[in-house]
């Protein structure tokens, strides 16, 4: 069982230099992304961190901004690069620099192995995650305003007409697939331009676009509803979760899923130090 992970990354090189040797082994394969606005010294520490990993790519840096288009494209560029340059593995999934193991890699590995062919993705509906509001992700169009970086603008009255012969659904950003169902997502977008070029003026893409090619896809019945991963939401609604400190552990500690998130080393460095101890056994 090979696994390949696909690490978006903004801040904290450290954090993520330490993300990816924990999960390092000789059936693992990293593609990282570093966003171009983040400083050139962070990007540049990062490689010298990595630098002795031969299974480290560093893709090429591109702006990323919150709720916006460009984290789906830096994520089927990273899928793209992956395919092209004919990595072996058997699952793929997307993690970002602030995500970490709760499970050591040899059990992660050990988990896949035994679901073998079972994509994990938390899946619904759009109107049955979101409400009627979740349509307006994709039915309105959303301009990203020079000079704020976290804010789209939903233009109003302005209605968009949804791409025909698709049921829409919604979810989780995070994703567990095998290396044939990237391939067909990698197909359906060649085969299928027009439909990705509907994501780019949504909202929040990442959450429906893969949830939407896989459901309708002969994909569907290996999907799993759950991204394996242990989040808490500050409340209902809320756009960020909570970063996660040593009070957390033992909730941390008792959860099953493979991964947690969101953790920030500058600012609470005892709980991953705490989990490496004593989930990890490092």
């Amino acid at each position: 069982m090979k696994i390949a992970y696909l690490i978006l990354a903004f801040k904290n090189p450290d954090q993520v230099a330490r993300l990816v040797t924990r999960l390092n082994n000789e059936n693992t394969f990293f593609m990282v992304h570093y966003d171009k606005k983040s400083p050139l010294h962070e990007y540049r520490r990062l490689v010298d961190c990595l630098r002795h990993l031969s299974n480290v790519h560093f893709m090429e840096r591109y702006k990323t901004y919150w709720a916006h288009f460009s984290n789906l494209y830096v994520q089927l560029r990273g899928i793209e690069e992956i395919i092209e340059k004919r990595i072996p593995f058997d699952y793929l999934t997307y993690t970002t620099g602030q995500d970490y193991p709760i499970k050591p890699s040899q059990e992660i590995l050990d988990f896949l192995e035994k679901n073998d062919k079972k994509l994990f993705l938390r899946c619904y509906p759009i109107s049955a995650i979101w409400g009627a509001g979740g349509w307006s992700r994709i039915e309105r169009y959303h301009i990203r305003i020079p000079g704020i970086p976290r804010f789209l603008y939903r233009v109003p009255f302005l209605k968009r007409r949804l791409p025909k012969g698709y049921e829409f659904f919604g979810g989780s950003a995070y994703w567990w697939f095998t290396k044939e169902c990237i391939q067909y997502i990698h197909n359906h977008i060649r085969e299928n331009p027009s439909f990705l070029d509907f994501f780019k003026y949504g909202r929040s893409v990442v959450e429906i676009f893969f949830h939407t090619v896989v459901l309708n896809s002969p994909f569907k019945k290996s999907v799993v509803n759950d991204d394996l991963r242990y989040i808490v939401w500050p409340w209902k609604g809320s756009p960020h979760p909570v970063t996660f400190d040593k009070s957390h552990f033992e909730k941390i500690a008792r959860s099953p899923k493979l991964f947690a998130r969101k953790f920030d080393m500058r600012l609470y460095p005892e709980i991953l130090d705490m989990i490496d101890k004593e989930l990890l056994h490092l």
